[in-house]
C-alpha cells in the first residue's frame, strides 16, 4: 500500500500586491493522509475557494493523481508523484483529487 499526504492551504499574497507567490502560507485549510491502493479513490478534501493550493507528498511509494470535480486517477495517464517530494498545485474551486498506485 502507498500513502499520500494531502494539504490544502492558502496561496500567499505578495506584500506589494504584485500577485501570487508560488508558495503556501502557514494558514492550512484542511489536511489528510490517505491509503492509496490500485483502485482510484478520492479524499474527503475539496477546494472551496479561489487562491487555495494543494501540497501533496507521496509517503512511501509513487502515486498517480488527477484533479477534477469527480476525477478518476489512471496509472500512466495522471500526474506521477515520486515519494518524499512535496508537490504544490494551484487548486480550482469545486475540485478534489483522485489517487492510485501501480
Amino acid at each position: 500500500m502507498a500513502k499520500l499526504n494531502i494539504i490544502l492551504g492558502i496561496a500567499e499574497l505578495q506584500a506589494n500586491s504584485a500577485g501570487m507567490k508560488p508558495i503556501m502560507s502557514d494558514n492550512i485549510v484542511d489536511g489528510e493522509t490517505i491509503d492509496v491502493t490500485t483502485v482510484s479513490d478520492q479524499p474527503s478534501i475539496t477546494c472551496l475557494k479561489p487562491d487555495q493550493v494543494w501540497m501533496l507528498t507521496a509517503i512511501d511509494n509513487p502515486v498517480w493523481v488527477k484533479f477534477g470535480r469527480n476525477p478518476s486517477a489512471v496509472v500512466g495517464d495522471s500526474i506521477l508523484l515520486m515519494p518524499g517530494i512535496p508537490y504544490s498545485f494551484s487548486a480550482t474551486p469545486g475540485f478534489t483529487l483522485a489517487a492510485i498506485k501501480e
